[in-house]
């Protein structure tokens, strides 16, 4: 798969011990990237500590260089989660070489726009208004069984019309030892 060829070869992660590092994606990585190219909507729970969110940002990565126009949303469960996430994405761009990402033009704490019009929105389960009057081509969900019913309630009238009309709709959560 072009996207493995992609990740292992071009993508690298932090590692705390190394610094950066080439990301050679584990079996379950891949089932998890080949199941979420590969259908609308996807539930994956999962152990923790097993690459699950590199993975997705590695994925994100690759459709924002290779896709045109295309939007993503994440929803998270804190904003040190959202932080995380958009962090770890600047991350394996930066260490991107330059012939093969496109220019940002935009970047902030919640949202990023590239040059090929691909953007990121991410913002915390309780604030998901952010997301209204939104297209989003994949939508993300993550952590889902760490939300309080009431707030995930809240959570899908908000953004019902987001994932209604959104190709792709992703809830990626692990296992909840609350």
């Amino acid at each position: 798969m072009v996207l493995f060829y992609f990740i292992e070869n071009y993508v690298k992660i932090p590692n705390t011990e190394i610094g950066m590092t080439p990301f050679k994606l584990t079996n379950e990585q891949k089932y998890i990237i080949r199941d979420i190219e590969q259908n609308k909507i996807n539930n994956f729970t999962s152990d923790r500590q097993i690459g699950m969110t590199s993975a997705l940002m590695a994925y994100i990565l690759w459709c924002t260089i290779f896709k045109f126009n295309y939007t993503i949303g994440i929803a998270s469960v804190n904003k040190r989660m959202c932080d995380h996430h958009m962090n770890l994405y600047k991350t394996m761009y930066d260490n991107l070489s330059e012939w093969i990402k496109p220019k940002m033009i935009e970047n902030n704490k919640s949202f990023l726009r590239l040059e090929n019009g691909c953007c990121i929105r991410i913002h915390t389960v309780n604030n998901t208004n952010r997301f209204r009057g939104c297209t989003v081509n994949l939508f993300v969900l993550e952590h889902v069984d760490y939300y309080r019913e009431k707030s995930i309630d809240e959570f899908y009238i908000t953004v019902y019309p987001v994932l209604a009309s959104s190709p792709q709709t992703k809830f990626i959560t692990t296992a909840n030892d609350d």
